[in-house]
């Protein structure tokens, strides 16, 4: 299983959701502020930890899970150039209003 987590601000959230790991089966990425990339680093659990302003380097890639925490409309666009099978959290609707999703949907 692979998947990708989008919390890219507040660091105390960031944190925060480093618990997520503890469940999650597989490969995980997770996509962070510049900034928040010091918090990840070391983080056994995680395959990668990819800092926003690399974030081109995920283009074209498939995971079976996105976990997207952020509520802005950049983080969701992120969405339009991966490949995903279940996504929970922030989207871009056909009308390019940020919409919310639960676990079920592929893209």
């Amino acid at each position: 299983m692979k998947t990708l987590i989008i919390k890219l601000g507040a660091a105390g959230d960031v944190v925060r959701t480093t618990s997520l790991l503890r469940v999650l089966p597989g490969n995980v990425d997770w996509v962070t502020s510049d900034t928040n990339v010091a918090l990840l680093d070391g983080v056994e659990e995680l395959r990668a930890c990819v800092p926003w302003s690399r974030v081109d380097g995920l283009e074209g890639r498939r995971y079976d899970l996105v976990i997207n925490l952020e509520d802005s409309r950049e983080a969701a666009n992120l969405l339009n150039s991966i490949k995903f099978g279940d996504l929970f959290g922030a989207y871009l609707n056909g009308d390019g209003k940020l919409s919310y999703r639960r676990i079920g949907v592929t893209h």
